[in-house]
């Protein structure tokens, strides 16, 4: 799955001139590309810059990314209407929204960004599936037969979970990941073997991780988390 645009459309929109006027730019030498002269109708992508004589046009405004530890009791909506929303914890000159989402009673890593288009790579690529890693305890045992179970799936609302990885830290608490992200599926999982889960916390995403955030903390991804992303969307 291609998560990446050609230049031409990107110059179309951002210049408001016609495909043929584009033409003639890029076939003139007119157009750099993570300043290289192209000659032709290039792919890229959110991490590209496209620069028309010398002066940067795409994108718009600099993708930001980061990571945030979403506490309990928090509610993942920017809605003013809503009493604890991420807004309060959230710098208010950047239009930052969440990738993926948290319930109110769990906590744990989110990915905050400016940009919507990364949404598919993180969110629904099946190509390269992006698991997601938590930590959950329970208000009981869990059984051997139940983990195993888990990890081949099992049916809530009215499907099968995929096939997922669990390890047991003691006998009621857990680590598991999944490649998917069904309404409440952790909690959902559980309760399908009589188990109600007292606490979960997100730990990773792909190979974003929550490290040593404390609850309401914000802080911008590193390099390497960067380079990350560009993975995903090439």
């Amino acid at each position: 799955m291609s998560f990446r645009n050609k230049v031409k459309y990107s110059l179309v929109k951002t210049l408001q001139i016609s495909n043929k006027a584009v033409d003639e730019l890029i076939q003139n030498g007119k157009i750099k590309v993570n300043n290289l002269t192209i000659y032709e109708n290039v792919p890229i992508g959110i991490f590209d810059e496209v620069y028309f004589e010398n002066k940067l046009i795409f994108p718009n405004t600099r993708p930001l990314f980061y990571k945030f530890f979403k506490p309990v009791g928090v509610e993942c909506t920017m809605s003013q209407l809503v009493a604890n929303n991420l807004s309060k914890y959230l710098p208010h000159d950047e239009a930052l929204f969440h990738l993926g989402r948290l319930d109110k009673a769990s906590e744990g890593l989110l990915i905050l960004t400016n940009t919507g288009q990364l949404h598919d790579p993180i969110l629904r690529s099946h190509s390269t599936p992006v698991w997601k890693k938590y930590y959950v305890e329970l208000d009981q045992c869990i059984h051997d037969d139940a983990v195993a179970e888990m990890r081949m799936g099992v049916s809530i609302l009215g499907q099968m979970t995929l096939p997922c990885q669990i390890e047991k830290i003691n006998d009621s608490a857990i680590q598991i990941c999944l490649q998917q992200g069904l309404n409440r599926q952790i909690r959902r999982m559980c309760h399908v073997f009589g188990l109600k889960v007292t606490k979960l916390i997100r730990i990773e995403i792909g190979e974003i991780k929550l490290g040593h955030l404390k609850p309401g903390e914000l802080v911008p991804f590193e390099n390497q988390e960067i380079n990350y992303l560009k993975s995903l969307v090439k």
